[in-house]
């Protein structure tokens, strides 16, 4: 059997990755999702990152240059590992086809390190134009400080790679761990002295690539590790989808006799009845949730820079949509309460699911109100008294939001039918 045929198997192994890739993207991000908010976010972020250029922050000039290889290092470090493109169905024909395997095997290894550099190599050019205006580093500063990135990525990888085939339990852990700060210490340091002390940046780049040479010559001459690399082959395949519904698939947890929040069962409501006494329990699902409370924090960060951010009134447009966005969520949470097996075990009366609304919007909606309210103010006004302006303020628009804009998206199954009736 041809080389080339083993090649050709590579290739349409490669191509069935990217399309399972692109599925699993497709499944998240639908034409209504692209249109409304990937499109709009990348423009916003292209804006901004055109404004940082032409005029860079003052406090950008403070940073020190250790926040470059940092932020590459968090970076790639979302950029996967190795993979071999090998699959446990290899066992019943091509196991036996010694250069086939060896083919498919090199293959993969070279095209893994190969997407590794083409990614260190984008990174680097993004943060260029800052390198060179804010940080005064010259062309061959910017290929160094490039050389180095990729030669520690493609350590990392390889070394992770061999940890995750070779090990397991928790020696497995140890070493991964111990390894990636070992490896993160030797780049962050030398990386960060690049203008002070370039030849200790080549010779750090120089060890991590002796390192890479002699990994590959071992990875080559393993034998015996058939199972293991279909089984890490099939951990960074599935990366993209561990990554996506990790914010949405709740992970079984220990139960714990007592809640990580709202220990003592505290009351919200001074009014116990019983729309009072449902919501209350809404807002306590929500925050004792940890994928809810974790996407809660992420949507309240990440509003909050795009509300400092822009200049005003951009801004000021930001925080209404954000506004807007956190109801139409908060009511989704709420109808999906609402219809829940819980509920669905207690006589709620529909009079009960239509007053319980506004109360359980309202502690839902606050925090995240005040914090991105708190952020615009100091964004428009720069001076302290801005903050208990804008956080009185926030408070009321939670009030009207969380008492109006529900019902314009939908008071849902039981509440629609109380206001019909």
């Amino acid at each position: 059997m041809s080389l080339d045929s083993s090649r050709r198997l590579f290739i349409r192994r490669w191509i069935d990755h990217v399309r399972k890739q692109y599925g699993v993207i497709r499944s998240v991000v639908d034409i209504t999702v692209a249109l409304y908010m990937v499109i709009p976010g990348i423009l916003l972020l292209v804006r901004l990152y055109y404004d940082l250029l032409a005029s860079p922050p003052e406090w950008i000039s403070r940073l020190p240059f250790a926040v470059i290889p940092l932020v590459l290092m968090l970076a790639l470090r979302q950029s996967g590992g190795v993979i071999l493109y090998r699959e446990a169905a290899d066992v019943l024909f091509l196991k036996q086809q010694e250069r086939w395997q060896s083919s498919i095997l090199r293959l993969g290894w070279f095209f893994s390190l190969l997407f590794q550099i083409i990614v260190t190599a984008i990174l680097v050019l993004m943060l260029t134009p800052l390198l060179h205006q804010v940080f005064k580093v010259n062309l061959t500063g910017i290929i160094l400080l490039f050389s180095i990135t990729a030669a520690y990525k493609l350590a990392l990888m390889i070394t992770e790679h061999h940890i995750q085939v070779l090990m397991s339990g928790w020696l497995r852990y140890v070493v991964k761990y111990s390894a990636f700060f070992l490896l993160t210490g030797l780049y962050i340091l030398p990386a960060s002295f690049l203008t002070a002390s370039p030849s200790g940046t080549l010779a750090a780049g120089l060890g991590f690539t002796a390192l890479i040479a002699v990994l590959t010559i071992v990875r080559f001459r393993l034998r015996g590790t058939f199972l293991a690399d279909v089984r890490e082959d099939e951990r960074q395949k599935t990366r993209l989808t561990a990554a996506l519904l990790s914010g949405a698939v709740d992970k079984p947890r220990e139960q714990k006799p007592r809640p990580w929040i709202f220990r003592s069962s505290n009351r919200l409501f001074r009014i116990r009845e019983a729309p009072e006494r449902i919501a209350e329990s809404a807002v306590k699902a929500f925050y004792r949730s940890r994928v809810n409370i974790k996407l809660y924090l992420q949507f309240t960060l990440i509003g909050m820079a795009a509300c400092y951010l822009p200049p005003f009134p951009i801004n000021v447009l930001v925080y209404v949509a954000l506004i807007m966005m956190l109801s139409y969520w908060m009511n989704g949470y709420r109808k999906y309460f609402l219809t829940s097996p819980f509920m669905n075990m207690l006589p709620l009366a529909e009079s009960d699911a239509y007053l319980l609304s506004s109360p359980a919007m309202r502690l839902l909606m606050l925090p995240s109100i005040l914090l991105l309210s708190l952020s615009m103010g100091i964004r428009i006004m720069h001076v302290w008294w801005a903050v208990p302006v804008f956080l009185i303020a926030g408070f009321g628009l939670n009030w009207w939001a969380s008492s109006a804009l529900w019902k314009v998206f939908g008071s849902g199954r039981m509440g629609r039918r109380t206001m019909e009736g």
